[in-house]
């Protein structure tokens, strides 16, 4: 659904570059369980929110259908399950997350990159 939602908005005429972070991050507030995801969007931070305002509203609802077809006799999951977005700069994501949340370890028990002139170039690899 993400990925739909980063399509769409990317085909936006004044939006030049749009870029899902790779994970969401979760928390638990009182009883709930939160899971943020960002998208980052390049292009005019003025009316920002309405030039995407209308992607936003089709993948909630995307959201939701795919929720009421999962889960058709789950009530609580129906009532339960909300969806918000909001335009944060890059100046105020610490605000949102702190610097460790924002931190990616690399996951273990990769194996090693081909040899190619990019990771030979990048260092990745001698």
């Amino acid at each position: 659904k993400l990925r739909y939602l980063k399509e769409k908005i990317e085909s936006l005429p004044r939006i030049s570059l749009v870029r899902i972070w790779p994970k969401g991050y979760t928390r638990k507030e009182n009883a709930r369980t939160i899971q943020t995801w960002f998208i980052g969007l390049a292009g005019p931070v003025v009316n920002l929110e309405k030039m995407v305002i209308d992607d936003l509203h089709i993948f909630k609802d995307r959201c939701f259908g795919d929720l009421r077809k999962n889960l058709p006799h789950c009530q609580v999951s129906l009532r339960t399950f909300t969806l918000e977005s909001r335009i944060v700069t890059r100046e105020d994501i610490f605000k949102m997350l702190t610097i460790k949340e924002l931190v990616m370890e690399a996951p273990e028990n990769l194996p090693p990159p081909p040899v190619t002139y990019s990771t030979v170039t990048q260092g990745l690899v001698s």
